[in-house]
């Protein structure tokens, strides 16, 4: 491509993205890498986000630009946030933060079954790809309870209670506390609770897209009843129908903490 037809062809796209808004310029950047080198430049995010916001224009909007690194990136964080979504941005947390307390008691009897507090970095990953959030805790001897399970009947009475606590401060999250109605048994070994989690963005009160899941997973002791053997956590999206990311969960938890 000649120079002239080069320049003519980049201003031509300069007024033309100058008439988008920010997801399409976002979505033409990606089109090829003349459409990305114009898409890109900083006065058309400017323009914007002046248009959008605008307190930006003023000492102390440039500041909060120079804070987020550009009117690009600045648009992109403003634009997450008011969808109550955090894109790819690493939190602040991390999995050696937290503390885990867990409970499960025979409701009836308040009897306890088995109880165990593990921090993040001690728990086992379920699934091969180890950045998914469901953990698997392998009980010791100790951590088992009185309570006997002696068979499934006895198992629909147990009560779930899993707390999430960041070391060294004052902050605790009930993730669950839970009651088995009956419902949720997974074979003759398994049990499953599940309670659905408050959604931290506010953009939709009353209505939660995640849930948080315990399996009880049971043994047999020599005198012939049940023992808790290893307990699964995990959170969900229900609208994908899979399980969290640890940055996913670690930026939810950021927010329940708030």
């Amino acid at each position: 491509m000649a120079m002239n037809d080069r320049t003519e062809g980049w201003h031509m796209l300069l007024q033309v993205f100058g008439m988008l808004d920010g997801k399409s310029l976002a979505t033409a950047a990606s089109v090829s890498r003349l459409w990305s080198q114009v898409a890109t430049q900083e006065d058309l995010w400017k323009d914007l986000c002046l248009a959008k916001w605008p307190s930006l224009d003023s000492q102390a909007g440039v500041s909060v630009v120079n804070e987020a690194g550009s009117y690009r990136q600045l648009y992109v964080l403003r634009y997450q946030a008011q969808r109550g979504c955090f894109g790819h941005v690493k939190p602040w947390l991390s999995m050696d933060d937290l503390i885990f307390l867990v409970d499960v008691t025979a409701a009836a009897a308040e009897e306890v079954a088995c109880s165990f507090i593990r921090r993040g970095g001690e728990l086992c990953p379920v699934f091969v790809c180890d950045d998914m959030f469901r953990f698997l805790a392998v009980l010791r001897e100790e951590e088992h309870g009185k309570a006997a399970v002696g068979g499934l009947g006895e198992m629909k009475g147990l009560k779930v209670s899993w707390a999430v606590m960041v070391k060294g401060s004052q902050r605790v999250f009930q993730v669950m506390n839970s009651k088995n109605a009956g419902h949720a048994m997974m074979g003759n070994a398994c049990i499953s609770f599940s309670e659905c989690l408050p959604d931290h963005s506010g953009c939709a009160p009353g209505f939660s897209q995640h849930i948080a899941e315990v399996d009880l997973r049971f043994g047999v002791r020599e005198d012939g009843n049940l023992v808790t053997a290893e307990v699964c956590l995990g959170i969900m999206n229900t609208l994908t129908w899979r399980y969290f990311s640890q940055d996913e969960a670690l930026r939810y938890l950021q927010h329940a903490f708030l």
